[in-house]
C-alpha cells in the first residue's frame, strides 16, 4: 500500500519534504496518507493574481490556493516559494495579495523570493513548446528588495529570504515512483505522481 512506500520515503530520509505546486484535483485519502509522514512542505506560488496565473501557467491557481488553505488548517509546516519573475510576478500589487493571503498562517516557516532565471529555458525549446518567458532577463536587486519589504509589512520579518543567485536544490529527489511504488500501485496513487515530487533531504531550518 502507499503507506509502505512512503514509509520508505521517511527512513531515507532525514527531513521528509514535499517540493509541489500543490495542484490537487481531489483529496483522496492518500494525499493525507502522504502528508501524515511529511516534515515540510515547499509550496510554489507562481502568481496571486489568477487572471495573471492563467496567463503565464495556463491554469487557474485555486486548487493551489486551496491547499495552501488545506496545509494551514491541518498546521503542516511551510516554505512558500515565490518566483520574482520581471512583468509577471513583480509588481507590488502581487507582494501584497501574498502578504494578504500568508499573513495569519501560523505554519508558513518562511517565504523565499527567488529570482527568476532562464536555466529551464532550453527544456521548453527542446519539447517545441513556447517559451513566454522568452527575453525576459533576471530581477534586478533592488527589484528582490522591494517585494520583500512589502512582505515584511505583513509580518514575515524573519522568514522572507533571497537566496543569492539561481537556488539549485541540494536535496536528492526520489522519483514519485519512488515515493509510491509499493503494490498495489491504485489509480489514485497514479494521480499524485502529477502533484508532487518528494525529496529526501535534511532542510536547514
Amino acid at each position: 500500500m502507499f503507506a509502505t512506500g512512503s514509509a520508505r520515503v521517511r527512513k531515507k530520509a532525514s527531513t521528509p519534504c514535499l517540493d509541489t505546486n500543490g495542484f490537487v484535483r481531489r483529496y483522496d485519502p492518500v494525499i493525507d496518507e502522504l502528508l501524515e509522514v511529511t516534515d515540510l512542505v515547499m509550496l510554489d506560488l507562481k502568481q496571486m493574481n489568477d487572471e495573471i496565473h492563467q496567463n503565464l501557467v495556463g491554469v487557474s491557481n485555486h486548487r493551489t490556493l486551496e491547499f495552501a488553505q488545506y496545509l494551514a488548517k491541518k498546521n503542516i509546516n511551510v516554505w512558500i516559494r515565490y518566483v520574482v519573475v520581471p512583468g509577471w510576478s513583480d509588481d507590488d500589487d502581487s507582494a501584497h495579495r501574498l502578504g494578504e493571503f500568508t499573513r495569519d498562517m501560523g505554519n508558513v516557516e518562511k517565504i523565499e523570493l527567488l529570482p527568476y532565471h532562464e536555466l529551464g529555458k532550453h527544456k521548453w525549446v527542446a519539447m517545441g513548446e513556447e517559451y513566454k518567458l522568452d527575453g525576459v532577463h533576471p530581477p534586478k536587486k533592488e527589484t528582490m528588495e522591494r517585494v520583500k519589504g512589502i512582505l515584511e509589512q505583513y509580518g514575515h520579518k524573519s522568514n522572507v529570504l533571497i537566496p543569492p543567485g539561481p537556488v539549485m536544490r541540494l536535496c536528492r529527489p526520489a522519483t514519485a515512483w519512488e515515493a509510491v511504488s509499493a503494490p498495489p500501485f491504485h489509480s489514485h496513487e497514479k494521480r499524485l505522481v502529477s502533484f508532487v515530487a518528494v525529496s529526501l533531504c535534511d532542510c536547514s531550518r
